[in-house]
């Protein structure tokens, strides 16, 4: 029973929601299977990633195993069978193959964390409504989901404010975003929000606003309708000025956010008494919330003890912050003009260009741009000596890796960027300079 609790659903059959989330669970495995097997790119790998997860990476044969398990239990959760052994499960299958993929390539997807989030909140709901008894299992798995949908986007701007501070919201930050993620030539919304810092604060500041909003989102149906359609203009922004597209958030938050069985007859369902109905303030329902309560902490507990303790922590803070200082402060990825002896505006083969230039503290990024307006990323970084999967335009000094598989395209260009690389760098300490802005 979660008294005073309001949502968008009451009335409606919630085996709905059971089919949404599994459904961007299925999205996500899929997905996670191109990126792995069918597209593995030649991305830089983290250095620091455990062995086992780089193992598993690289053999097709693993990630097709886990992907096919987590699909098939994804889908005993929508039809509601066993759904917290199956939802466990497909919960295990994705975060591993999450976790996989950005131990093989440049960095974590974080439109993935949502659903697993909410694939836990939903979880918890329903072992708390087994433990009551109060026959409300799909109305407290629906209540857990959205409240760790919520912590996800406090969570957000929290880690804004708490590395960045206030200084997150200044006229460079939103900019520097929309530049490095989508630089296009032209009259895009990318170019036109570079050169308005009024405008960049103003988003910047929205951003976090409407983040912190999502601490309403979970207590009501009018609340939870509202910070929905505040969050998921927040994602079309993103997607519109920094091509960023968070789609499984807004499927997840149009999903359990709007009044479905208002406007669809088929998803309503006819209300049934349950043990709060019956007798809402016995001492039996007191002291079997309080055990549920006991137990739902004891569990949270352990996952963040988990969380915090095992020895890959250090690993996983580094690479889901990406361009985190030694101090673990975040900072924006920092345009530049030059770097070495590369220039935004230079000529290479092949009809392309440099169009921009991004520093982090162990990479830098070239976006190259076609006479014909393709694009493609470049990760200039030292050289790795292990590494597996070497890029063809390494040199010695030099490692320049790419986004895709198919380099066919920006082949002669890329050659001709790695040969200037490798002619100006007297060793590999050359490049570590170039990324300390020397």
């Amino acid at each position: 029973m979660i008294r005073g609790w309001t949502s968008p659903w009451d009335g409606g059959n919630r085996r709905a929601l059971s089919v949404a989330l599994a459904a961007v669970v299925g999205w996500d495995l899929l997905a996670l299977v191109h990126e792995l097997v069918i597209d593995p790119g030649n991305a830089l790998p983290h250095p620091s990633a455990p062995r086992w997860l780089s193992t598993l990476a690289g053999s097709p044969v693993a990630v097709l195993a886990l992907a096919i398990a987590g699909v098939i239990a994804a889908t005993a959760y929508a039809r509601e069978r066993r759904p917290i052994g199956s939802g466990a499960l497909a919960l295990a299958c994705s975060g591993v193959l999450v976790e996989a993929a950005a131990a093989h390539g440049s960095g974590p997807y974080r439109a993935r964390f949502f659903v697993g989030a909410m694939l836990l909140g939903a979880l918890l709901g329903r072992v708390w409504s087994r433990i009551v008894g109060d026959g409300e299992e799909a109305r407290a798995a629906e209540a857990g989901a959205v409240a760790m949908l919520a912590a996800t986007y406090v969570g957000a701007a929290t880690s804004k404010l708490g590395g960045a501070g206030l200084a997150w919201a200044d006229a460079t930050t939103l900019r520097a975003v929309a530049l490095a993620h989508a630089p296009i030539d032209g009259a895009s919304p990318a170019t036109w929000l570079a050169h308005a810092p009024g405008v960049a604060r103003g988003f910047a500041i929205a951003t976090m606003l409407v983040q912190l909003s999502a601490l309403a989102h979970p207590w009501s149906a009018r609340t939870r309708t509202i910070t929905c359609v505040l969050l998921v203009g927040f994602h079309l922004g993103v997607a519109t000025f920094a091509s960023i597209g968070y789609w499984q958030p807004v499927v997840l938050l149009l999903a359990f956010s709007l009044p479905w069985p208002r406007w669809i007859p088929r998803l309503r369902a006819p209300t049934l008494p349950t043990l709060a109905d019956r007798d809402p303030w016995s001492s039996a329902l007191a002291a079997a919330n309080a055990r549920a309560n006991a137990v739902i902490g004891a569990i949270v507990l352990a996952i963040v003890a988990a969380a915090w303790l095992l020895p890959w922590r250090r690993y996983t803070d580094l690479h889901h912050r990406p361009r985190g200082l030694d101090g673990g402060d975040s900072q924006p990825r920092e345009p530049l003009e030059r770097l070495g002896p590369l220039a935004v505006g230079d000529r290479l083969a092949g009809g392309w260009r440099i169009d921009a230039l991004a520093r982090e503290p162990t990479r830098a990024m070239v976006v190259l741009r076609s006479d014909t307006r393709r694009r493609a990323v470049l990760w200039i970084s030292a050289p790795v000596p292990s590494d597996a999967r070497p890029s063809p335009f390494d040199t010695s000094n030099v490692r320049v890796s790419y986004e895709g598989t198919d380099a066919r395209e920006f082949e002669a260009a890329a050659r001709e960027l790695s040969d200037r690389l490798d002619a100006a760098a007297t060793s590999t300490g050359a490049v570590a300079a170039w990324l300390r802005g020397g």
